[in-house]
């Protein structure tokens, strides 16, 4: 690992956290500790070092389940659990800081990032991995829920893009997503198309649920020109049920 005083960096990006939102109300401290001081600290150090840009990871979740849909990055924002709090607590303190740094600092409000290598405690892999290991899949809410999915791949891209691209702007926001929000039943019947299902258990809907993502990607899409696509769910899916059967023993 290189260390910051020693090379010369012109753009940092924060892609790491404390993730998930049910597990925040088991271990709160945990989340406090690295997202928000975490963050503070790497703002720190990043204005000591005078870096020229800082690309930094939100999340869909600020949004929480105010209406109309689809939220743009101008909708009111309304965070509903622990998790969502500290990613707005990193939005408004790096806004503020920008104010006094030479840095120009861009969030990104990720939704439902799904693909190869994702996190096995997100909903894609989770299902996989209970159908291959014959385990109980929790399935809240009867699947009774709308994600905004995002293949990993177009989330890369664009991150990719937005090293060179220039900003006029000292800070600014975006949302990266696919803007086509699907049922999560009808996410896992595609699924199924190549496992079989495991033992489904159908529970209440969880107190830390928002009951839909949908967000606008307009602004990413005429910053960024056409250089970005959304993949389709279909193929998003298959490619990563393929990649999964490939590395399941890494599970």
């Amino acid at each position: 690992m290189y260390s910051v005083d020693k090379k010369k960096f012109n753009c940092v990006f924060n892609l790491a956290a404390q993730a998930g939102v049910r597990y925040s109300y088991i271990n709160p401290k945990s989340y406090t500790d690295s997202n928000i001081i975490g963050f503070i600290n790497l703002v720190e150090l990043i204005k000591n070092f005078e870096i020229k840009k800082f690309i930094f990871a939100s999340s869909s979740s600020v949004y929480g389940d105010v209406k109309p849909f689809p939220k743009t990055e101008k909708t009111e924002l309304n965070p509903i659990n622990l998790y969502s709090l500290t990613k707005l607590s990193n939005e408004e303190f790096a806004k503020s800081m920008s104010k006094n740094m030479p840095t120009k600092i861009i969030g990104l409000r990720f939704f439902t990032i799904y693909g190869p290598w994702g996190r096995p405690d997100m909903m894609i892999l989770k299902y996989l991995i209970a159908s291959s290991k014959k385990l109980k899949f929790l399935l809240f809410n009867k699947g009774d829920h709308y994600r905004d999915f995002t293949y990993i791949e177009d989330a890369v891209n664009i991150c990719e893009l937005l090293i060179e691209k220039n900003f006029k702007k000292k800070y600014d926001i975006f949302n990266i997503c696919s803007s086509k929000p699907l049922l999560i039943t009808k996410v896992l019947s595609e699924v199924n198309r190549y496992t079989k299902s495991p033992l489904v258990i159908k529970k209440p809907r969880d107190k830390a649920d928002v009951y839909k993502t949908y967000g606008d990607n307009k602004k990413i899409r005429i910053f960024l020109g056409k250089k970005i696509s959304f993949t389709s769910f279909k193929f998003g899916i298959k490619e990563t049920c393929k990649w999964y059967f490939k590395n399941y023993k890494v599970f």
